[in-house]
């Protein structure tokens, strides 16, 4: 039996889902398991993991003057005070956690892998929707409905404004429609899978009938879906399609062959969206006139010898400057840019690399931003860096992996610090990282007293014969080292992920059997 496991930020969550999968098996599986030697010591030792360590982190809730903090421990809900520089418990409601604002090009009101479109423009009075394939624009106030296209349907094998398989699986493309600022005009994907081999597969085989789904489904080497970028006027009813291939034609090779993210610019003008070639071997942010259909290159990534990795740009305010993530070090690097595609500043210039961008801070001129600069690539920094690419700082103890919450005016964050062997423990720190209180901690003394072991983390080398990678061990609570144990083995061959984090690893139920549970970072 072959078991993967996956770690889901340290702990308590995966202990409970491996006692769970035990549980669920049917029962000659379970007769099975219950035969092996190690039943007994998973029966007594298993069912008290989940609770046998009990962590000190905490996701602060910061109220909106920056004066205090709210966060669950222990069941409880608490409210830290700044000026007291004390916690008490929380009374009344819960506080609500804050509503996600609607994007400039409308609010998506239902949301699915493949789902039929269903967004709202700005102002809330009409709805883009996608019916058998086809956009429909349909006022809320039960007016007269505008079908946008004629074009699609099953039959005719085009999607518009609904995700192609390839596009829903490894681009998130779920309901590609998009308003613009003003809400005059929409603009939406169409998907030509009429080059597209189908793939046959049969459904509700336990049952006296099956069925059978047909879907368009491009095998590795086979013909893509041609996507299209479209832009809707809904003063003219004209819809122009955007030339996101530059009048080149649909080949592996062209830039556009793989079409997605689209965004509108602030001022309307322009519709932002990112293209690659079939390999991905050089991507782009293009911006396609909305009048006219022309695309421009804005910025570009090209990595002959693998693929180009590239985010979706973080715009700041005025709507024309961006941040942009780039490998062109061979480190992800930060780097500022306006629409004519002129580059404005370095913001990073690491030999590691960054992960996300936590805040930016336009009035103060700060980025903020977590990388891998800890003392290995798993343990995650908390940085800021100046809009000009100075005076770039770590706030963070490299020696722990961090997840922090910052106060709205950026004086304090809470600090999650931990490793795979040391559980978390919460802090608040000040500006520079200094700590200003520690606001909870870690008990661990039922997971000692259960006599369960921490992880252990090593090193290897890759196949390279250079390249140090990592691994993580796990054994069972009566682990004897003079014995040989069985070993189940997971591994992530990425590259979307590393397989291991920094967050503390939780005893494994499964260990109780008898096994050991190792797992590797793969070189990706």
């Amino acid at each position: 039996m072959r078991v993967q496991m996956l770690n889901l930020n340290g702990v308590g969550l995966l202990s409970c889902v491996a006692v769970a999968f035990v549980a669920a098996m049917p029962a000659t599986a379970q007769s099975k398991l219950q035969a092996m030697s190690g039943h007994e010591q998973w029966a007594k030792v298993a069912p008290q993991i989940p609770t046998a360590a009990k962590l000190g982190s905490i996701n602060a809730e910061w109220s909106a003057d920056s004066q205090s903090f709210e966060y669950m421990l222990d069941g409880k809900r608490w409210r830290y005070d700044l000026t007291t520089r004390s916690a008490v418990e929380a009374t009344g409601a819960p506080k609500a956690e804050a509503a996600t604002a609607p994007t400039p090009t409308g609010t998506v009101l239902a949301r699915g892998r493949g789902r039929e479109a269903d967004v709202a423009s700005p102002d809330g009075k009409l709805r883009a929707i996608s019916r058998d394939y086809n956009i429909w624009i349909v006022p809320n106030n039960g007016g007269l409905e505008k079908q946008v296209t004629t074009d699609g349907g099953q039959a005719a094998r085009i999607r518009n404004g609904v995700g192609s398989y390839i596009y829903l699986e490894e681009f998130n493309v779920s309901q590609p429609v998009w308003w613009s600022p003003d809400g005059k005009k929409l603009a939406f994907m169409r998907y030509d899978e009429t080059q597209v081999d189908d793939y046959y597969l049969q459904l509700d085989q336990t049952k006296t009938f099956s069925t059978m789904l047909v879907q368009a489904y491009p095998h590795p080497g086979e013909t893509n879906p041609v996507a299209d970028l479209m832009v809707y006027d809904l003063a003219t009813g004209a819809t122009t399609r955007m030339d996101v291939r530059e009048g080149k034609p649909f080949t592996n090779n062209v830039v556009g062959h793989y079409a997605w993210a689209a965004q509108w610019t602030k001022d309307g003008s322009d519709v932002l969206i990112r293209r690659s070639d079939r390999l991905q071997k050089n991507q782009d942010l293009a911006a396609c006139s909305a009048s006219t259909g022309k695309c421009r290159s804005v910025v570009r990534e090209s990595r002959p010898g693998s693929w180009a990795a590239a985010t979706a740009p973080r715009f700041l305010d005025d709507g024309k400057r961006f941040v942009w993530t780039s490998e062109r070090n061979d480190f992800r690097n930060f780097y500022l840019y306006d629409l004519s595609g002129k580059q404005l500043a370095k913001l990073t210039q690491h030999a590691f690399d960054v992960v996300d961008i936590v805040r930016i801070d336009e009035p103060a001129g700060w980025l903020w931003y977590t990388a891998r600069s800890g003392d290995n690539h798993m343990l995650v920094q908390l940085h800021r860096v100046r809009l000009n690419g100075q005076n770039d700082t770590r706030l963070t103890d490299r020696a722990f992996t961090h997840r922090t919450d910052i106060s709205p005016d950026g004086k304090y964050f809470v600090d999650v610090e931990q490793t795979h062997d040391k559980p978390p423990v919460s802090r608040l720190r000040d500006f520079n990282g200094r700590q200003v209180a520690e606001i909870a901690t870690s008990d661990l003394s039922a997971f000692d007293k259960l006599g369960l072991r921490k992880a252990e983390l090593f090193t290897y080398t890759s196949a390279d014969g250079k390249t140090q990678l990592y691994g993580q061990l796990q054994f069972p609570s009566n682990f004897d080292p003079s014995k040989k144990y069985p070993m189940l083995v997971s591994v992530y061959g990425g590259p979307s992920s590393n397989g291991l984090t920094g967050a503390f690893a939780n005893a494994n139920p499964l260990a109780e059997y008898g096994f050991l549970m190792l797992k590797l970072d793969a070189r990706t």
